[in-house]
């Protein structure tokens, strides 16, 4: 069951969702091109590419040595990166590919998966209080959310 009509296309081919993730990974993404689309992006590819336990230790890791490598460090209290955020994302990206993904082209699912509500990166803002997301125990660890269940 295909998501939706695709209204943007971010990736023409595999080829350029690969290029994105190799850039991640690599820490010379630049800094202008990091945003939600690219970390839901590297979280599809790696949703996609392992299981469970080995996609959330590739996403943590690609984000860690990206702060590291292009920002120059990895977290403070109020910058860097973030664990809840990560493992939200991971959670909505699994459920989506869960959901939808058919075997189709990886560049067709991640434009997908960016024209879909997921694309909307304030939709963490309906499962988590402002205080909760910005706690520094929200940054360092994973932190239920307090406004709405995952289901």
């Amino acid at each position: 069951m295909k998501y939706a009509q695709i209204t943007k296309r971010y990736y023409p081919n595999k080829k350029a969702v690969e290029n994105l993730v190799w850039r991640l990974s690599s820490g010379t993404l630049p800094q202008s091109e990091w945003n939600h689309e690219a970390r839901l992006t590297l979280i599809l590819w790696a949703v996609r590419q392992y299981d469970r336990h080995e996609a959330v230790h590739f996403i943590r890791e690609t984000f860690k040595k990206y702060y590291r490598k292009t920002l120059g460090f990895v977290a403070t209290k109020n910058r860097g990166y973030h664990e809840t955020n990560t493992l939200f994302w991971t959670w909505t990206v699994r459920g989506f590919v869960n959901t939808y993904d058919e075997g189709q082209s990886l560049a067709d699912l991640a434009n997908d998966l960016i024209n879909s509500e997921l694309g909307d990166e304030y939709l963490i803002d309906t499962y988590y209080s402002t205080n909760t997301i910005q706690s520094e125990e929200a940054r360092l660890y994973w932190v239920q959310p307090d406004l709405q269940s995952l289901v």
